[in-house]
């Protein structure tokens, strides 16, 4: 062993890619960029589970929904354009919420099945909500049999207008000085110690370019847009709905990010009365409810994919 400073060979592998290693996440190249997923097939099956992570998130999120249901069919989960392992890129516009959504649609074309479940966080909800749009628009929107939203609501979490403002460089200095108020609203008071230092270990790697641009979006109306989308497909005004996947709302109660209210808004101005729906609100869990009560999370959603 060398003596003096540590090489790169030296070193542990950062958070996030030890992480991916784990699970086994490889990188793809899809529209001209590399994108972390994850992806477990079984071989035979028809049946595809597509996950998506919210604003900041990844993949990894999924690790506890990953390893149940992969023994079922296959399972899909990625990382969207500089989250996670994917590629981190100059450009803020490429983490627009147009260029996440196109990420999207390339992720569901390359990996869909026969038939589809989908399932994404906050954030990742109005891309699913556009993507369930569009595939309406091609007269295909019957390759998907279910979804589910995951922390979901109709209003978009809290967002400062004047850290939108500010300098990367300085949104990076005042990261760590912000972390306590942030764990508090993203994490129930009972999460696990571990659980927060694994998850702040890997966001603080999230470029501020990006979160800045994301955050951008959403104030000139990217949530509403989402949510506008989603009634053209689940509570039309005109015309007859001929077909309608079935709907499956989770949601921790304890979740000050997006909280219950907004969700119960969400589930109320979305579904028509000809929507099949069920809303599970799980006790004691935050905004990341599939970590925070992974197993109560799990046998809900087997029961949802299942029947």
């Amino acid at each position: 062993m060398s003596k003096g400073k540590a090489t790169a060979e030296d070193l542990p592998p950062p958070p996030v890619h030890s992480e991916a290693q784990t699970l086994g996440l490889r990188l793809a190249k899809i529209r001209e960029h590399r994108i972390g997923v994850l992806w477990h097939t079984l071989d035979g099956s028809n049946k595809t589970l597509f996950l998506l992570h919210g604003a900041g998130g990844r993949a990894g999120q999924y690790r506890q929904q990953a390893k149940v249901f992969c023994d079922r069919m296959n399972v899909v989960a990625f990382d969207f354009l500089g989250h996670g392992i994917s590629e981190k890129v100059e450009s803020a516009e490429l983490y627009s919420a147009r260029e996440h959504f196109e990420t999207l649609k390339a992720v569901y074309q390359k990996y869909k099945t026969a038939i589809n479940y989908i399932g994404a966080h906050c954030y990742g909800s109005i891309h699913m909500l556009h993507l369930l749009a569009w595939l309406k628009q091609q007269k295909r929107l019957h390759e998907v049999k279910k979804v589910i939203f995951i922390s979901s609501g109709a209003d978009p979490p809290s967002i400062p207008s004047l850290a939108l403002k500010m300098p990367n460089f300085l949104l990076e200095w005042l990261r760590p000085l912000a972390r306590d108020s942030s764990n508090a609203q993203i994490f129930s008071p009972k999460a696990p110690a571990d659980l927060i230092q694994h998850e702040n270990a890997i966001t603080s790697g999230n470029p501020m370019s990006m979160m800045k641009q994301i955050g951008q979006d959403i104030l000139a109306g990217a949530w509403t847009h989402g949510i506008e989308a989603g009634v053209s497909v689940f509570n039309p005004t005109k015309g007859q709905v001929s077909y309608l996947p079935e709907v499956l709302v989770l949601h921790g109660k304890l979740d000050k990010t997006v909280t219950p209210e907004s969700m119960r808004k969400l589930v109320a101005g979305l579904f028509s009365r000809r929507a099949t729906y069920r809303v599970c609100e799980i006790e004691d869990a935050g905004h990341l409810v599939m970590l925070e009560a992974s197993k109560q999370f799990n046998a809900i959603l087997a029961t949802f994919l299942y029947h």
